[in-house]
């Protein structure tokens, strides 16, 4: 008799010497990438590629855990590797032979090749040869923390335009417009946000504690020096958190949190939805008209550009529209906070994530060849923005 559930092992360890100059094998693991709980079995069907080997090239842990739950659900060994030179800069090996010799070994060590967070450590595997699929997920504009690499926007646009093994995914809509901008056409591409799953050493901790007030997290300026002091004059109760707060969990223990968007997209919205957080932020109305004061918001040229809140701020996007509770003014808040039904948002936050994770899912499947008709994928047949000019 066949058995009923199938069990796979997933090995995830970290190379910490992408820079050492002698191209050792040291490795380091860490606790948030094992015994990961409350996951179904894989399924039977997902058994087929587990012998395919993945390397993901990421510096942020939020990246890590999420892709540690789509190759748990997919069956793949991933092997997670940690940049340790600084941010846009040159790795050691660079100055051997432009990382020839190390590119040459990963790509004959694995399959695939994800270089996530951080797209300008790509570098070294878009000017050597490699023959295995690369995929570039792209989470923080692609040229960010651009130092000390020559060229880099000719290169990576000839990758794009050239290399036939390279695929992009944007994990927010407005990565591949930034691209535009920048003078760079990614023809095409997925659109594959987080599935919401914070690192594991979040998700050991309980919190079986309510606490009957909203909450608010000290990111920026403005939470600190509009936020807060909008709600002491209107006598709200609240609690301040601290910018590492401890995750979803943490935030799920309060009646719903306050925050002003500081970034086009944040991976923990979608933690939060998972985990059934009610968000109350600032309309758009509202929101342009606070930028222009005293306001940290990154890549705000979103504002100059035609819907640009709509099309590529997240907590604005017509996707998640019904998942956010809105504010013109700051007076709402008390009505707000006392009028809205908290639990039948959490239930329908909790949904959401529960039917995008099986679309992402899916995304991740075509990506990774169990799927080969290509379904998902966003095919461009112009730029989005009004450049006439490109490398």
């Amino acid at each position: 008799m066949n058995k009923k559930y199938y069990i796979i092992i997933l090995i995830i360890f970290f190379n910490m010497m992408y820079d050492n100059q002698n191209n050792n094998n040291n490795s380091r693991s860490y606790s948030q990438f094992q015994n990961f709980v409350n996951l179904n079995p894989v399924e039977k069907n997902k058994l087929v590629l587990n012998h395919k080997k993945i390397l993901y090239v990421s510096r942020h842990e939020g990246t890590f855990a999420n892709f540690y739950y789509i190759a748990k659900f997919l069956g793949f060994n991933a092997t997670s590797l940690i940049p340790q030179y600084s941010y846009g800069g040159t790795p050691n090996c660079y100055y051997k032979d432009k990382c020839r010799s190390f590119v040459k070994v990963k790509c004959s060590e694995f399959d695939y090749i994800i270089i996530s967070d951080i797209i300008p450590d790509s570098y070294i595997f878009l000017i050597n040869k490699c023959n295995k699929k690369i995929i570039l997920e792209i989470t923080n504009r692609f040229d960010w923390e651009i130092q000390t690499i020559k060229n880099y926007y000719n290169i990576f646009s000839r990758a794009i335009k050239k290399k036939k093994n390279i695929i992009v995914i944007e994990n927010n809509p407005f990565e591949v417009y930034h691209a535009c901008m920048k003078n760079i056409f990614i023809p095409n591409y997925y659109l594959i946000r987080p599935i919401g799953y914070p690192p594991n050493n979040i998700l050991k901790r309980e919190h079986k504690e309510y606490h009957d007030i909203i909450a608010i997290i000290l990111n920026n300026i403005q939470d600190k020096n509009k936020l807060r002091v909008e709600l002491n004059k209107l006598n709200i109760p609240f609690k301040c958190l601290p910018h590492r707060y401890g995750g979803p969990l943490i935030l799920s223990t309060y009646k719903a949190i306050i925050f002003l968007p500081y970034q086009v997209s944040i991976m923990k919205m979608m933690e939060n939805f998972r985990y059934g957080v009610p968000m109350i932020i600032p309309s758009e109305k509202l929101l342009r008209k606070l930028i222009k004061s005293n306001y940290t918001f990154i890549s705000s040229e979103v504002f100059k550009i035609p819907n640009g809140v709509r099309k590529y701020v997240e907590f604005y996007n017509d996707e998640f529209r019904d998942l956010f509770i809105y504010f013109d003014n700051f007076k709402e808040l008390p009505d707000i906070i006392q009028k809205t039904d908290f639990k039948a948002l959490r239930k329908k936050e909790k949904e959401f994530m529960r039917n995008y994770e099986k679309k992402a899912i899916k995304m991740w499947e075509e990506v990774l060849d169990i799927q080969t008709k290509k379904e998902s994928i966003i095919s461009d047949k112009k730029p989005l923005c009004n450049n006439k000019i490109f490398y």
